[in-house]
């Protein structure tokens, strides 16, 4: 296995693989990754987007989310962030492995 420390503002999954020549391209890349290859905490990957701050003056909170597909080894979700208005906050797809999780 091998670690890699990132110092800078968050960087996409695929971009990672690239910098370490773990993969030659970008579309080897979203292969390894589609194919449960790449796992970060249980994660394949995870994109989120902020669209505005959230300080305290901000309220309460809402959150939205939906399975976009279930297979067998790979589940992917997307999620909405919204202020008490109504307003969106933040929106972001995660794609994540699927365990068996057996009982001892």
């Amino acid at each position: 296995m091998k670690e890699v420390l990132i110092s800078e503002a968050p960087i996409a999954l695929y971009q990672l693989l690239k910098f370490e020549s773990m993969v030659n391209s970008g579309g080897e890349a979203k292969f390894v990754i589609s194919e449960g290859q790449v796992i970060v905490n249980g994660e394949v990957e995870i994109k989120t987007n902020f669209i505005r701050p959230v300080t305290a003056k901000t309220g309460v909170l809402r959150c939205e989310a939906r399975p976009i597909h279930i297979g067998k080894r790979l589940a992917t979700v997307e999620g909405y962030l919204r202020d008490g208005k109504g307003r969106l906050v933040a929106h972001g797809t995660s794609t994540c492995s699927i365990f068996k999780v057996g009982i001892a």
